[in-house]
């Protein structure tokens, strides 16, 4: 999902002309790549992460899928 909004905010900043909404979309875009990148490592997570604590990431779980 993060990559998919990734893709449309961009598409939507390089479509508007360049104004203060067209750098909001660029921030948005950015931070959702941030986030796709950080979710894309295959851990399991530690413990001090709180309620993540032993659940594995979106990336590990895709390994893990195209092992299959």
């Amino acid at each position: 999902m993060s990559l998919l909004l990734v893709m449309l905010t961009a598409a939507i900043a390089v479509s508007v002309p360049f104004s203060d909404i067209s750098r909001f979309f660029w921030l948005v875009s950015q931070f959702n790549m941030v986030l796709f990148l950080v979710t894309i490592i295959p851990i399991t997570y530690p413990r001090w992460m709180g309620a993540y604590s032993g659940h594995p990431s979106d990336g590990l779980q895709l390994l893990r899928l195209l092992r299959k």
